[in-house]
């Protein structure tokens, strides 16, 4: 564990934990060591948006006159000094205090800087949000096939598209620079499901655990549509079923054939 003077914890845009400049705070955390370049790279590369490396003087717990350096991620764009936050989910902030006090954190630290804020009771399945389809059910969308997809993504520059499960939705964007909009096109624009790659950016200890993308069930991809659509709505922006997608022969996966594919694929790349 470890305190990063001159900073303060935010629940900014998503209700997504960062931090930006804050005169006369301070952030307690935890010191991650990377055995690798890749490793990092690999890190950084899933906080591409409008987070910031930079790099800063963090002073330990156990040997505070020494100070480690070290990189940190920083939201860019907001004025720090303004009302900034949005609510956080409940579950995400246990699971930060309960990450932090496995480190021996500072207890009231993890009391009134994270289990203090404003937060969104947490959603059962019976709960989940979805997207809003474009026709009247699921089954009267129109099919594509991955690489059609792959088109529509390339072609289209006020619109991003995405695949959750077994469909295609789009999303109309006024701001790239917007971080919803800016999350979706570096992890999720032009690629395959994106249930895998929330699981992984969000913990959630009541989705049921797996070991791959080809693990992934029908209840990972409503849980996973459902964090998007709150996370997307945090950011003023939404998105419509548009597509079903199927395989090149125009036959619909059965039993979640079609997930697996995609899932698969995200994994080579």
């Amino acid at each position: 564990a470890a305190i990063l003077p001159e900073f303060r914890i935010t629940f900014v845009v998503g209700g997504i934990a960062n931090v930006v400049v804050g005169r006369g705070c301070e952030v307690h955390g935890i010191l991650m060591r990377f055995d690798s370049k890749e490793g990092w790279e690999a890190f950084r590369n899933q906080n591409t948006g409008s987070n910031k490396a930079l790099i800063v003087n963090v002073y330990p717990y156990d040997d505070p006159d020494e100070p480690i350096c070290a990189n940190v991620f920083v939201q860019e764009g907001l004025d720090a000094d303004k009302e900034i936050e949005t609510p956080a989910q409940e579950r995400y902030l246990k699971l930060i205090a309960n990450g932090l006090r496995q480190y021996k954190v500072d207890d009231d630290y993890i009391e009134y800087q994270i289990m203090s804020v404003p937060f969104v009771p947490s959603r059962k399945p019976g709960d989940y949000l979805k997207f809003p389809c474009k026709t009247k059910d699921e089954q009267s969308l129109p099919k594509i096939v991955f690489k059609k997809y792959e088109k529509l993504c390339r072609d289209s520059s006020k619109k991003y598209h995405f695949v959750l499960g077994d469909y295609v939705f789009e999303m109309p964007v006024d701001d790239s620079k917007n971080p919803g909009a800016q999350w979706i096109y570096f992890h999720c624009l032009g690629k395959g499901d994106m249930t895998w790659g929330v699981y992984n950016m969000i913990v959630d200890p009541d989705v049921p655990v797996v070991g791959c993308a080809s693990e992934l069930t029908p209840e990972h991809v409503a849980w996973a549509e459902s964090m998007s659509v709150e996370f997307l709505n945090k950011c003023s922006l939404t998105a419509t079923k548009c597509y079903r997608l199927v395989h090149d022969d125009g036959t619909e996966g059965a039993g979640g054939g079609i997930l697996s594919l995609l899932c698969c694929r995200k994994e080579e790349r």
